[in-house]
């Protein structure tokens, strides 16, 4: 009882430090794991691994995206959209559509950081009201993660812990993650009003929800975002300004993929393709992950690791239903972020089935809290650093019925 007390106290450090991103926080969780550590007598060496992996595809990746995001790609590619698609709706689809796809091949925590910029530019652009395309980005982080194990660090606990192959893997899960993003999908675009047409730079009197913008030069764009809190500008170039770390940012993703699918260990790679992009620009070290939250994570990975061992989970849980853990993981995830929820009952989920379903439950199952998913808080930060209000009360009238729908539907496993 003493291990698990102490282990679940560096448990709720740990996840604390990840919102909030304090040292004291990470280093008291990094010593509740040591003590609870001493007290049971075993180190937590395979959850620290999961957590070393994890961070490392991370903190990699982020450097990949930056790249990406700073040489102007990921801005040019969002005003391509807005010229090429005449309709509001068409847009708003492709915008969840690219943020699926950046999901898919980076994470959600990436695309949280780094793609929210960009599906503010592309409302920015069209001059619509920016909300629906803020949605766009957090959902299709959230609940486009489910394909492959680096989609999401809760996928990637889970399949250390078996012994399928990188595609084997997307395989299991692929009709799964269709069905979460085509349903995501239509809710979103049902939940969105806009006018008929796009007219990049000219805002429209038929949405109540947008502002007429004022006319910016011609290398820039601005709108503005009219929800609970009020309008706000924003404006980002238009072209691509770093053609060499645009075209390696793009081959470093696609070079990525492949490498993950011929079986190479995930996070070492990422991290030194990530690594060689800050070589060649040094100025990209900047978007390094903070180490407060590696610290914090890796807190979470250990507390966890020795809370599921003292608990007995694979125990306690040998009987569980699909439904039933999968309404377990997002329960836990709704109070202690998906992550630490899936660190814990990840040794119950024997047979793919339950695979399954645990992974239903943490990442489709995370839409009743914003703690639920770190992206959403790194969603949250990234709409406040430029000066966005996060529309909350939308995001919930979405997330929240699609949890309820995805939870159900694990019945069908």
């Amino acid at each position: 009882m003493a291990v698990s007390s102490v282990a679940l106290i560096a448990l709720a450090a740990g996840v604390t430090g990840l919102l909030v991103r304090r040292w004291w926080l990470a280093v008291a969780a990094l010593a509740g794991v040591a003590l609870a550590s001493a007290l049971d007598g075993h180190a937590p060496r395979s959850a620290l691994l999961d957590g070393l992996d994890a961070m490392a595809l991370v903190a990699g990746m982020v450097f990949v995206a930056a790249a990406a995001s700073r040489s102007g790609l990921l801005a040019a590619s969002a005003h391509r959209l807005t010229d090429r698609l005449p309709r509001a709706r068409w847009l708003l689809v492709v915008t969840f559509l690219l943020a699926v796809v950046l999901t898919t091949v980076a994470n959600l925590d990436t695309t949280a950081v780094l793609f929210t910029p960009v599906a503010l530019e592309v409302g920015s652009a069209a001059a619509l009201p920016l909300a629906p395309f803020a949605l766009a980005a957090i959902l299709g982080a959230n609940f486009g993660s489910m394909l492959l194990p680096t989609s999401n660090l809760t996928n990637l606990v889970v399949w250390r812990h078996t012994d399928l192959s990188f595609a084997a893997f997307a395989a299991e899960h692929a009709v799964i993650a269709v069905g979460a993003v085509a349903l995501t999908l239509g809710a979103l675009v049902l939940g969105s009003r806009f006018p008929a047409s796009v007219r990049p730079g000219v805002s429209s009197s038929s949405s109540p929800s947008s502002l007429a913008p004022r006319q910016a030069a011609p290398a820039m764009t601005t709108a503005v975002l009219t929800d609970e809190e009020g309008p706000r500008p924003l404006a980002r170039p238009r072209t691509v300004t770093d053609v060499t770390m645009a075209w390696m940012s793009a081959a470093t993703i696609v070079l990525l993929v492949v490498a993950f699918f011929a079986g190479l260990p995930v996070g070492p790679v990422t991290l030194a393709a990530g690594l060689v992009l800050v070589a060649v620009r040094p100025q990209l070290w900047s978007s390094r992950i903070d180490l407060r939250l590696v610290l914090a994570a890796l807190a979470v990975f250990g507390a966890s690791g020795v809370l599921a061992t003292s608990l007995d989970t694979a125990g306690r849980l040998g009987h569980v239903s699909p439904l039933g853990l999968a309404v377990l993981g997002g329960l836990l995830a709704s109070v202690g972020t998906n992550l630490a929820a899936t660190l814990t009952l990840v040794p119950a989920a024997s047979t793919a089935t339950l695979r399954s379903a645990l992974l239903i439950g943490v990442n489709l199952g995370v839409g009743f809290t914003p703690v639920a998913s770190l992206a959403t808080v790194l969603w949250r930060d990234s709409l406040a650093a430029r000066g966005v209000p996060t529309p909350w009360r939308r995001y919930f009238a979405v997330a929240v019925p699609l949890s309820l729908v995805f939870l159900a539907s694990s019945v069908l496993l």
